[in-house]
């Protein structure tokens, strides 16, 4: 009876180091999948961004004259749309030395759509292009931070 004792005891420490090693795995895994899942949000916002960039790029001062048959306001939404959807995630980023929150709020599109007097409008429109860039950056930076 000792002995049948004993190997039911070494079978039970097998058993949990072998429970162990499988609670490490597992957390390991899961680490590994959010490492992930932050990545692809972080390659979808600089995607959403770039978007959003390259129409406001309908809004800046022209060169030559103001673009014909753009509708401002279809611009303002699809950017302020865009911006919406880097907000939903941002909390998950912590990006360059300010939080991207702060640059988020620096983008004033409200301001732009307010305004009636084409110069400031293209000035306003310069400047969220100037930061929509540097959102840009700064998720390009924490993408390769990942990597």
């Amino acid at each position: 009876m000792n002995t049948i004792s004993i190997i039911g005891a070494l079978f039970s420490i097998v058993g949990a180091i072998i429970a162990i090693r499988q609670a490490i795995k597992a957390r390991n895994y899961k680490d590994e999948i959010l490492h992930d899942r932050l990545k692809m949000l972080l390659v979808d916002a600089m995607g959403i961004a770039k978007k959003a960039r390259v129409e406001c790029r309908k809004i800046i001062t022209p060169v030559g004259k103001p673009a014909r048959g753009v509708d401002q306001q279809q611009v303002i939404n699809s950017i302020r749309e865009c911006l919406e959807k880097i907000k939903d995630n941002e909390h998950k980023f912590s990006v360059g030395t300010l939080p991207l929150s702060i640059k988020l709020t620096e983008i004033h599109i409200d301001q732009y759509a307010k305004e009636s007097e084409d110069g400031k409008r293209y000035t306003i429109g310069n400047k969220i292009y100037e930061k929509l860039g540097e959102i840009i950056s700064c998720l390009s930076r924490e993408i390769d931070r990942q990597i």
